[in-house]
């Protein structure tokens, strides 16, 4: 392993400045992919969880509390994330793309699946917001979401559709959610309701 990144480096990402959280992918990706090939054998899977992985770190990066190494602490993110996307693969069964869900994008009821007016209205409310989320996005977000998750393009397809490279396409992509969580976390606006 690499020597540590300063402890300035991990506060200033903690803190949301993205060059130092491109510091930590960079060198920390080696680590994180590591972790994810144990879990994962297809490359398509080892992608989604990769993504996932990024996700929780995110989210989970300002709980850092600078106790243990950061690769350790980091190394034990990724194990645990790679173990509940497995268990979650589990409970739902083998799918013909066995994609990892993603509670932006929750499933329709099923075909004479019961569900109230009330939980067809709620799932258009996620939609319409879902919608609008994605229109503030600015053209790379809106095209890497697109490609990944839409059209369910590998990394490595999506960066030859967008003419980047793979690290690129997982920056972009990371920041792509990021931002599109925030949105959908926002309150609207009673001015505009």
């Amino acid at each position: 392993m690499k020597d540590e990144l300063p402890e300035a480096v991990i506060r200033r990402a903690q803190e949301g400045d993205e060059r130092a959280f491109e510091q930590i992918l960079d060198r920390y990706e080696s680590l994180l992919c590591a972790v994810v090939v144990r879990h994962f054998a297809r490359p398509q899977d080892q992608e989604d969880a990769l993504a996932e992985v990024y996700l929780a770190l995110v989210e989970s990066l300002p709980s850092y509390a600078f106790q243990a190494r950061f690769s350790t602490w980091l190394y034990g993110l990724a194990h645990r994330t790679c173990l509940r996307l497995r268990r979650e693969a589990r409970r739902s069964g083998p799918a013909p793309e066995a994609q990892i869900s993603d509670p932006l994008w929750e499933r329709e009821p099923e075909c004479g699946e019961a569900w109230s007016p009330e939980a067809w209205w709620e799932a258009e409310r996620r939609r319409e917001k879902l919608q609008q989320a994605l229109k503030r996005l600015n053209g790379d977000y809106r095209e890497v979401i697109r490609w990944r998750l839409e059209e369910g393009l590998s990394v490595e397809e999506t960066a030859r559709k967008m003419g980047k490279s793979y690290t690129a396409v997982t920056t972009l992509l990371y920041r792509a959610l990021k931002a599109l969580r925030a949105y959908l976390q926002e309150e609207p606006t009673r001015g505009g309701d």
